[in-house]
């Protein structure tokens, strides 16, 4: 019986081995194309699969890419929310542009009436962050408390 057991777990032992390693999700999507015209070549223009897309984008650190699939999405009458404005938001404070995160936040808040979220105001904070301004950062926490 037990030499049984030993090569069944001999088995299941080379069938995990044979496996390809688990990708993260983060990973997944860093590596994932990211063209617009294959990422949407099945998949419909709506608020979700922009949403997405986006996400994909901010992953890759490509700003300027989510603004245009974001101006697109506007251009196809998609109305923005919190989930598009924060990768929008994400990627450009993953690159330290705090002047557009700030305007992004104020766009968001102004002009589609969107309530500021933790999750945009994290993107401020990241922006910050990596413009080396832990003060001004620390100032913005108080000021939202």
């Amino acid at each position: 019986m037990q030499k049984q057991l030993e090569g069944v777990f001999d088995e299941v032992s080379d069938q995990a081995q044979a496996r390809q390693p688990v990708t993260s999700a983060s990973t997944f999507l860093k590596t994932m194309n990211s063209d617009f015209e294959v990422f949407f070549q099945k998949r419909a223009y709506n608020e979700k699969n922009f949403s997405f897309y986006l996400q994909v984008l901010a992953q890759q650190y490509k700003p300027e890419q989510v603004r245009k699939a974001f101006d697109k999405m506007l251009a196809l009458g998609i109305e923005p929310t919190d989930h598009t404005y924060t990768q929008l938001m994400l990627a450009h404070a993953k690159k330290g542009m705090l002047a557009e995160v700030l305007d992004l936040e104020n766009e968001a808040s102004v002009k589609h009436k969107i309530m500021p979220s933790i999750h945009r105001l994290n993107s401020v904070l990241l922006a910050y962050v990596k413009n080396k301004e832990p003060q001004k950062a620390s100032m913005f926490i108080k000021e939202m408390r």
